[in-house]
């Protein structure tokens, strides 16, 4: 049974994964007007918070639960 600690540790690791996701990002290229998975548009306010992306929330949601 996960602990404090477990669902601390696991919160660090989604929050360095967004930093990480920001640097790599910012040397990409311009973001997706829609998503590459699912075809959706991406919002303005997605793709000027993380310059780069080419999925929409959701379907990002998912590769990250998947990986």
């Amino acid at each position: 049974m996960p602990d404090i600690c477990d669902h601390a540790n696991d919160e660090m690791e989604f929050l360095n994964q967004i930093q990480l996701s920001r640097i790599s990002s910012a040397t990409h290229q311009p973001s997706a007007t829609h998503c590459c998975d699912c075809r959706a548009p991406i919002p303005e306010r997605r793709r000027e918070a993380l310059p780069g992306v080419s999925r929409c929330v959701d379907c990002q949601a998912l590769i990250e639960m998947i990986s």
